[in-house]
């Protein structure tokens, strides 16, 4: 941490760094089409599984329970981390939900 300091490089606050991410993900999921059915919920289970596919790709694993705190975050819900792995193991196009 003190070499870090002593280079006096800017740094970013992880509060920030969260609240871009957060700002991100809804514009992402508020400005891409959706189809299929458009349910109250639509947008967390679309958030659900882009997240899913992503952390697959990225993590060879889903990370249910870091979804699960960061959707029930950004959209107030209540989701678990099996419901989240329930949503995950239904088969879907990535436009769907």
């Amino acid at each position: 941490q003190m070499r870090i300091d002593d280079v006096d490089t800017d740094k970013l606050k992880f509060t920030d760094l969260m609240a871009m991410i957060a700002e991100r993900a809804r514009t992402k999921i508020e400005t891409e089409p959706q189809k299929g059915k458009i349910g109250k919920k639509a947008r967390a289970v679309r958030f659900i599984r882009i997240m899913g596919e992503r952390n697959n790709r990225l993590y060879e694993t889903a990370l249910n329970k870091v979804i699960a705190t960061a959707t029930n975050t950004l959209f107030e819900t209540s989701y678990t981390e099996s419901a989240i792995s329930e949503l995950l193991s239904y088969p879907h196009s990535p436009s769907e939900s």
